[in-house]
């Protein structure tokens, strides 16, 4: 398979789907959902393609969609 920009291409229902430039990029880490400063236990970051932190905490533009996921882990749109 060819490589676009450091990245394998998704291949599905016989469509490839391959990245064409590097955008930012988000990112999500669970700690014990008992510590502070986060969303029950989740922290949330965004980085620019070059690395820059553009980002990170309890941030209300990612929680206003993670609190209403199904279920009390905060996660959506993962296969089961």
């Amino acid at each position: 398979q060819k490589i676009y920009h450091g990245m394998y291409p998704v291949v599905r229902d016989d469509k490839v789907y391959a990245p064409s430039r590097m955008v930012g990029l988000y990112i999500m880490f669970l700690l014990d959902e008992t510590t502070e400063g986060t969303d029950k236990g989740w922290v949330y970051g965004t980085i620019t393609p070059d690395g820059q932190i553009t980002g990170s905490g309890r941030m209300e533009s990612c929680m206003g969609c993670h609190v209403q996921a199904p279920g009390d882990d905060r996660l959506f749109g993962l296969p089961e």
